[in-house]
């Protein structure tokens, strides 16, 4: 097999109890010779069960070298494989000289996302040179598996993970890979820069009652957030995807709650000003933000406001940060940002993430630096925006390029 991917009911990349997943496997012949009538046979274990009518088994036909062919089938669990073991499902690949067969288990965990590629080689009777063939890939995404374990987090470090995706019912386009964006970064915050999960504060379609009660509001700055911090000893990270537009009257740019009117944000939006002052009072003693959003209303799908002409949609460029903070940014305020639809997140989140996975980590000494976070944003983001949309756009980072995002375990 040269990949898998999960395609899961609720979208979380999981596999949970009693939850219905699609599997794809890709089945790539690596071999200098063609394989004739490979079949491939699924085995599952105790408490896994075949969904509907799935079959068991699937004749792939002729595999010539190089080439790959997927199957799906589907597939439930009970309640009694604890999480984070391992999902008893094996592949058999059958060809049609019986001495070329081969069985693997594929590496499925319990409630965890899927880390790891797996390749069953059949051996022939002229084996290929490993660097000859290209593994075929497609069905899972490179920053979502193999997530690098990093040093532990301080006890009382802090981080608030917001993923906004669904806005149809507000009337704007919905944010694609938000959801995804927010549960992965969750992941990188747990494992690669070592938060405690109990302190990783985590919302997906949060509303303005949300981020009033996560980060206080224009009368009062004591959220959860502000409550949990312990003073001078918590650090503090907070990652935002969704949508961000100006208010149309004054120009001043607001986080859009999946249940705010677009044209009313001064009512129903969370002020991006309101936001960095209220972290200010935070008496934190690092703060680090990443907004994976533009202030421009604008989006891939298009502007967010109905009926509005874009020459009418001005956005105020200047704010102030935390003091001290570092702020990293998708991009200005008056660009949008883009999405990685073959990645299957957005295109600065992916790029953050796959830095975090040490390609950012210039000097090689396993931390991820700020300002080697800035290098690599900088060097991908507006290059993949052009190649890929034919847009700009310009991550911003500001603050002290020596704090350390991560450090990855040797």
């Amino acid at each position: 097999m040269a990949d898998l991917g999960v395609n899961d009911q609720n979208g979380n990349g999981r596999v949970e109890p009693m939850e219905i997943v699609e599997l794809t496997v890709r089945v790539q012949n690596i071999g200098r010779g063609d394989a004739r009538e490979v079949t491939a046979e699924i085995k599952t274990g105790d408490n896994v069960f075949l969904a509907g009518d799935s079959q068991t088994r699937f004749d792939l036909g002729g595999l010539p070298s190089g080439k790959f062919k997927d199957f799906k089938f589907m597939f439930y669990t009970n309640n009694r494989i604890a999480n984070g073991a391992a999902i008893p499902i094996t592949v058999d690949l059958v060809e049609a000289r019986p001495r070329f067969r081969a069985g693997q288990a594929l590496a499925l965990t319990m409630n965890a996302p899927q880390r790891k590629i797996l390749e069953v080689v059949v051996q022939g009777d002229a084996p290929q040179q490993r660097e000859e063939i290209t593994l075929a890939g497609g069905l899972s995404v490179d920053v979502d598996m193999n997530i690098p374990e990093g040093q532990k987090a301080g006890k009382y470090d802090i981080a608030v993970v917001i993923g906004n995706r669904n806005y149809a019912a507000s009337g704007s386009p919905d944010v694609a890979f938000a959801q995804q964006d927010a549960r992965i970064m969750k992941e990188y915050l747990i494992r690669t820069m070592g938060y405690d999960p109990r302190n990783v504060l985590y919302a997906e379609d949060a509303g303005l009652a949300k981020f009033n009660e996560l980060f206080g509001s224009d009368r009062t700055h004591k959220g959860r957030l502000y409550n949990a911090v312990r003073e001078k000893v918590s650090r503090v990270f907070v990652y935002y995807a969704g949508h961000g537009a100006p208010d149309l009257e004054s120009g001043e740019a607001y986080f859009v709650p999946v249940d705010a009117n677009a044209r009313d944000l001064k009512a129903n939006g969370y002020r991006l000003q309101t936001f960095y002052d209220n972290l200010a009072k935070l008496p934190a003693r690092q703060i680090t933000v990443v907004l994976d959003t533009c202030f421009s209303g604008n989006s891939e799908k298009g502007l967010i406001f109905k009926g509005i002409s874009p020459a009418l949609v001005k956005v105020k460029k200047e704010y102030r940060g935390p003091a001290g903070a570092v702020l990293m940014t998708s991009g200005g305020v008056d660009q949008y940002a883009a999405w990685y639809d073959e990645k299957r997140h957005s295109l600065f989140t992916y790029y953050f993430l796959k830095g975090l996975q040490g390609d950012a980590d210039g000097n090689g000494d396993r931390k991820i630096t700020v300002g080697e976070m800035e290098v690599w944003l900088k060097e991908n983001v507006p290059y993949m925006a052009r190649r890929l949309r034919g847009t700009e756009q310009h991550p911003v980072v500001t603050g002290n390029p020596a704090d350390v995002l991560a450090t990855l375990k040797r």
